[in-house]
């Protein structure tokens, strides 16, 4: 009996082996993970204007999860603004979402900064319990049909960045 049952946990191993990798993310399942369709972001920027995700559908979107006590964000704010400096505003486009507690505390530091694009405002951590982030600053590149093409915890570099945006804007220039 024990020589049966080590063999269906072999030859269940071996077959396991054997199935098809599932693809890499899946474009119609609702996640937060590269290759998933991004979820819905719905609320009041810094300004207390209400805004979506989906009112960028079209367009390359920067999501970037930052907090005003995160130095390192505030570095990164640096390779945001190289970004739009190097592809516009046309077809890319930044949209934060700050994690401050206080609204107020959040629009001192984008007013100080000169933070010019637009952040939402979570509070309350929903959007950044929903997005699974974990720290700040937390980045997600989104293409034009709203699919997570990359993600980094931390400040993502310029060049993988500018590389992956330069990429899908060309494919979508390709397209239109």
């Amino acid at each position: 009996m024990r020589w049966c049952s080590a063999a269906v946990l072999v030859l269940g191993s071996i077959l396991a082996g054997c199935a098809p990798a599932p693809p890499p993310g899946n474009p119609n399942r609702v996640g937060v993970s590269v290759g998933e369709q991004a979820p819905e972001i719905y609320a009041y920027d810094l300004a207390g204007e209400p805004a979506r995700l989906s009112d960028f559908r079209g367009k390359v979107v920067l999501v970037d999860f930052w907090q005003s006590n995160c130095p390192p964000c505030r570095v990164f704010h640096e390779t945001e603004r190289a970004l739009l400096e190097r592809f516009g505003s046309d077809r890319f486009v930044i949209l934060g979402v700050n994690l401050d507690g206080d609204r107020q505390r959040g629009l001192r530091t984008q007013q100080r900064e000169e933070i010019p694009w637009r952040s939402l405002h979570d509070s309350k951590g929903f959007i950044g319990a929903q997005w699974r982030v974990s720290g700040t600053p937390t980045v997600f590149l989104i293409d034009p049909q709203g699919i997570i093409r990359y993600v980094e915890e931390g400040p993502a570099p310029y060049q993988a960045l500018e590389s992956r945006i330069a990429k899908m804007l060309k494919s979508q220039g390709s397209q239109g």
